[in-house]
């Protein structure tokens, strides 16, 4: 089976993201003008919770996805780190090594999500608790939370079908799921906001969504006769899990650290300051996570091919889909900050928010340490292509002197969200932001100025080509 990732999946990357933020885009308005401050504040604690205890897949998806993606590619053994140069790689998908793959997936993703439920049920609802205390509209936010608890599970139960759809090289058809999915919760988040339900409604739009979300991954993946060649093979008796877990947990760790930059600090923030800076930092936190989410886009959508770039050890193929990555991102990031600086509050203004961004200076050094953030992970997700995962331990110490820096600028010192984003940059500047981009210059034989001109006059050329086309 070719995988090959053509720039209309890009394309369709791009408009996924788009749907990704134009929906945000568009509920904005409905949340900021009928959800109480404080109440905005705890929709921002359900979603660090959720991000917390979605950990518990502890990186098993990228490395179901990258293995996936080696056995499309005709793969007859697995390792667990590296690539087997010596295997022979087959003409056509190994299906019954394929079928042991879904069936590990499945057996993980059963046990992890039993592990959410109860550390949701438990460890979550107490917190939500204790945070609502003062709050007359605590009954209501404990429903929320209950309902986005079914969501969480069922999002990290069926994850699996997310690597499938990646290892597949169905990039397209997982960027067209995201589009309905989205516009299903648009409707029914609006729907259910201007009806009065409050944070329930969006809730239950979660809910409801990933239930559609995960139906239609199913269709997908499925839909071509893979289930009827699945069928006719025996999965064999090997245990793969060992094979994935090697590099698995280095991934899950790595995480945790990750966990710390991105999402943790809306924790911490609502221990010590009051739920509108929680508001407030929350929703630059979506803005900016979206940005930089977005940005280093068109190196994630050509994982499938760069998997079987390394395959077929074709590193000039892999510098020049990276230098085009490079290239896109350092454009997309920068026209995104500007706005941001400039018309972000204006248009929350016109909107009639309740809440703001943060201020214009700490506004302006979140972008930078999330500009140098997004950099040094696109190099990360490089390296990982080539089943190695070398920085465990840099993540792991890196999130615990964050989380540290953070929590004693919160108790000892009144720079409050000014010191919140300083912990993560200036643990981060000491060896992350560097590192693990020079190892990706050492391998492919350059620097980022001229993987930015390789990429661009890629990028050019793919163009008037296209033009000349007609």
């Amino acid at each position: 089976m070719e995988i090959k990732i053509t720039k209309r999946d890009v394309l369709w990357g791009y408009t996924a993201q788009f749907f990704n933020i134009g929906v945000n885009v568009l509920i904005l308005p409905f949340i900021l003008r009928l959800l109480p401050v404080e109440i905005l504040g705890i929709w921002y604690v359900f979603l660090s919770i959720s991000a917390f205890v979605l950990m518990l897949d502890f990186g098993f998806q990228p490395t179901f996805a990258r293995n996936v993606a080696y056995v499309m590619s005709g793969a007859t053994r697995l390792k667990a780190e590296g690539v087997d140069e010596e295997a022979e790689v087959l003409d056509c998908p190994n299906y019954a090594l394929l079928k042991n793959i879904i069936k590990t997936m499945r057996r993980f993703y059963g046990y992890v999500s039993l592990a959410a439920l109860g550390l949701m049920l438990t460890v979550g609802t107490w917190y939500v608790f204790r945070t609502t205390e003062s709050l007359s509209s605590q009954s209501e936010v404990l429903c929320a939370w209950f309902i986005f608890v079914a969501y969480t599970v069922l999002n990290l139960f069926y994850s699996y079908y997310n690597a499938l759809l990646v290892g597949k090289g169905q990039v397209k058809e997982y960027n067209q799921m995201t589009i309905v999915t989205k516009l299903v919760y648009l409707l029914l988040a609006v729907a259910g906001l201007l009806g009065g339900y409050g944070i329930i409604s969006i809730a239950m739009a979660n809910l409801i969504s990933i239930i559609v979300n995960r139906l239609l991954a199913r269709y997908f993946f499925y839909r071509d006769g893979i289930g009827v060649q699945l069928r006719t093979v025996d999965c064999g008796k090997e245990r793969l899990f060992p094979v994935i877990w090697y590099n698995a947990k280095k991934n899950g760790i790595g995480s945790v650290g990750a966990y710390f930059v991105q999402k943790g600090n809306v924790l911490f923030v609502s221990m010590f300051l009051p739920l509108e800076t929680v508001a407030s930092f929350g929703l630059t936190s979506q803005v900016v996570t979206i940005l930089s989410g977005v940005t280093p886009l068109y190196l994630s959508t050509h994982l499938p091919e760069i998997y079987k770039f390394r395959i077929n050890h074709q590193l000039k193929e892999i510098r020049r889909v990276f230098g085009e990555s490079v290239f896109v991102y350092v454009l997309l990031y920068v026209a995104g900050a500007i706005v941001l600086l400039l018309w972000g509050n204006p248009i929350l203004s016109l909107l009639d928010s309740k809440t703001h961004l943060i201020g214009t200076m700490a506004l302006f050094l979140f972008l930078v340490i999330q500009f140098l953030e997004a950099n040094h992970g696109m190099a990360a997700l490089l390296i990982t292509t080539r089943n190695e995962v070398p920085y465990v331990g840099a993540s792991l110490i890196s999130g615990a002197c964050i989380a540290s820096l953070t929590l004693l600028s919160l108790a000892f010192t009144d720079l409050g969200l000014i010191g919140v984003i300083l912990s993560a940059g200036i643990v981060q500047l000491c060896y992350n932001n560097w590192k693990w981009p020079s190892v990706i210059c050492k391998e492919l034989g350059g620097n980022y100025v001229t993987f930015f001109k390789e990429g661009g006059a890629s990028l050019l050329a793919f163009c008037r080509r296209h033009w000349a086309k007609g």
